[in-house]
């Protein structure tokens, strides 16, 4: 992962980390819509006998989410104890 740099010309780095915790705010919010979205045994029923039950794709973009949110915290803590 790259991690961010400021420089002296760049963004500062009050800006971009305000940015990132707004950037990460907002994935924990997607993150809260989605798991409300997400189907359920008492949403959904088993299709056959060989169906397992629930919905094996519903928690990716959920976990992709928080992929990226991980992330986003990992460049903010860098940010925070490298830059000066």
């Amino acid at each position: 992962m790259m991690h961010p740099t400021v420089h002296l010309n760049g963004t500062s780095k009050a800006m971009l980390g305000a940015r990132l915790l707004d950037a990460g705010n907002a994935l924990r919010d997607a993150i809260d819509a989605l798991n409300e979205a997400a189907p359920t045994g008492a949403t959904t029923t088993r299709k056959g006998p060989r169906d397992p039950g629930g919905h094996p794709g519903a928690l990716r973009p959920t976990a992709a989410a928080r992929s990226v949110q991980d992330e986003l915290t990992e460049m903010y803590e860098h940010l925070m104890e490298v830059t000066p």
